[in-house]
């Protein structure tokens, strides 16, 4: 569902790594916030994990292994 609702541009970066922008509505159209992972699906989920939440988040230990 929030992958419908941001819809993040997809493209490949740099370095083998996949980005995924956020676009603010203002004329300039620059990037609002910025993904980065290994997969699409990853870098979508970071950007909007850094829209809702911020740059920091605390992740359970459970998650981390």
């Amino acid at each position: 569902p929030r992958l419908d609702k941001y819809r993040p541009d997809l493209m490949a970066g740099r370095n083998d790594d996949l980005v995924a922008y956020l676009n603010n509505d203002a004329p300039s159209q620059e990037p609002l916030i910025e993904g980065r992972g290994v997969t699409y699906l990853v870098a979508a989920c970071r950007s909007i994990v850094a829209y809702e939440l911020g740059d920091t988040v605390d992740v359970p230990k459970e998650l981390l292994g």
